[in-house]
């Protein structure tokens, strides 16, 4: 836990330093693409392995050793950089952009928390509704990240279009229906469609949560803000069992997904409302 929140940190904050946008965000739409696909690819390749062994999953782990010669020699610490005359000036307290900074950890562990009711309760519906085994619950979980991987290779282009607080809003209504929607499937291809939805939504919010929150801080705070950001994601994920819990034992789980997508619809509303001001790194 502790090497995967380090990597994805110092990742997010390498990438604010190499590139600026435009190209920035089409960088995060990759990555965050490439994270998703891997996904995939290692959750199908860990199923095999467990077939052979239940230590077999672990071997996943050693994919990253091919990759430390490149590390090293292509990762460089970048050199520091001038500031954008529009950036807001170095601080030595808060930034100056630390109000729309808390609201992008606050939209970080919201979306995750929505993001892993699915995984968690996924399996136990999809039995209910269609009699289906674990099987069946690992394909319909695995479509969350495939189509988030397409969503996200996307991002760039939807990112020229769109201001962050609209890519924020789309991903989460995405999410929203996709959660909201699956209370209603009572059948396999209906769970896989709504399962789709949400990934989509997941594969638009991830990429823009990192390039949003390093937009509002100068650059001496990037290295922080990715920090804050990859902090908010995994503490979203740890409380999402806590909090989804008792809401399944008080609405029930159909009650839960509704309720839940209810709330992530109310949260895309208001960023969707909200006009931001004319700073360059809100447009």
């Amino acid at each position: 836990g502790l090497c995967v929140a380090g990597l994805m940190t110092a990742a997010t904050a390498l990438i604010a330093d190499y590139w600026e946008e435009p190209a920035r965000s089409r960088l995060f739409g990759l990555r965050a693409s490439f994270m998703a696909g891997g996904g995939v690819a290692f959750l199908v390749a860990a199923g095999f392995l467990a077939e052979w062994s239940w230590r077999g999953p672990f071997l996943v782990y050693l994919a990253a050793f091919p990759l430390l010669p490149l590390l090293w020699r292509a990762v460089q610490e970048p050199p520091p950089r001038r500031h954008h005359p529009d950036a807001p000036p170095p601080s030595r307290g808060l930034p100056a952009g630390w109000p729309l900074l808390a609201l992008v950890c606050g939209v970080a562990i919201l979306n995750r928390t929505a993001f892993y009711l699915m995984p968690l309760e996924l399996p136990f519906l999809v039995q209910s509704r269609t009699g289906s085994g674990a099987g069946a619950a690992g394909i319909a979980i695995a479509v969350m990240p495939l189509t988030g991987a397409v969503a996200s290779a996307f991002y760039g282009r939807l990112r020229r279009r769109l201001s962050f607080p609209l890519v924020g809003a789309l991903g989460l209504a995405l999410v929203a229906a996709g959660v909201a929607l699956t209370a209603h499937a009572t059948s396999y291809p209906a769970i896989l469609v709504t399962v789709a939805v949400s990934g989509l939504g997941v594969g638009l919010v991830m990429p823009n949560l990192n390039a949003w929150s390093l937009a509002v801080v100068p650059e001496d705070w990037r290295g922080r803000a990715a920090g804050l950001v990859t902090a908010s994601i995994f503490l979203g994920q740890f409380v999402s069992p806590l909090l989804t819990r008792p809401l399944i034992e008080l609405l029930g789980t159909p009650g839960t997904f509704l309720a839940v997508g209810g709330f992530v619809a109310v949260v895309a509303g208001a960023l969707a409302w909200a006009r931001p001001g004319k700073g360059a790194f809100l447009d």
